[in-house]
């Protein structure tokens, strides 16, 4: 029988797998729910909607109800964290979608990291060293090859949905830069 350790790890990487096919399926609900006439920021709601569903009743069962206060003062952080990162980011990641590729729009919503290391460097005063530059650099080349690829293969490439793309690269990233100034409260 296994031991208590071996059944956590294989719950924790079986939960790993649940969570990238869950994030892979995206795009499916996506465009099924615009198919059914549902705009973007509506899907972004049922979305967001749903996590809370089902996280709230997880947070509270575990007896971390102190998670679910929030002091006046940090308001902000949740503002950041929620509309300026997690609301953006996915009304981006969905309308880019509909408006080009699902495989060109993931392609720029992992742009982020490029994002972050530039943020980071502006708002969270981190160094800009060799190695991040070359992240940076090897990041848009490889972006930009397989954009202007995919504007000579795919019908439905666009100028705004390659922007909106890159957004939903920058909302991303917020998320990284408040997340980690939130967790410093």
């Amino acid at each position: 029988m296994p031991s208590l350790l071996n059944r956590v790890i294989l719950l924790s990487q079986l939960m790993v797998i649940i969570a990238a096919f869950l994030w892979g399926s995206i795009a499916i609900f996506v465009k099924k729910l615009s198919f059914y006439g549902f705009t973007e920021m509506e899907i972004v709601t049922i979305r967001v909607v749903f996590a809370c569903l089902w996280l709230v009743p997880i947070v509270i069962f575990m007896g971390n109800n102190r998670q679910l206060a929030i002091q006046f003062r940090h308001i902000w952080y949740f503002i950041g964290t929620g509309l300026c990162s997690i609301v953006f980011f996915n009304w981006a990641y969905f309308k880019a979608m509909n408006m080009m590729s699902i495989s060109l729009a993931v392609m720029l919503l992992y742009t982020a990291p490029a994002f972050v290391v530039i943020l980071s460097i502006i708002f969270l005063k981190e160094r800009l060293t060799t190695k991040k530059v070359i992240a940076v650099f090897t990041t848009i080349v490889g972006c930009a090859i397989i954009a202007l690829a995919g504007k000579g293969f795919d019908g439905n490439w666009t100028t705004i949905g390659f922007i909106i793309g890159l957004f939903s690269g920058l909302g991303y990233a917020l998320y990284t830069i408040f997340g980690k100034i939130a967790l410093r409260k």
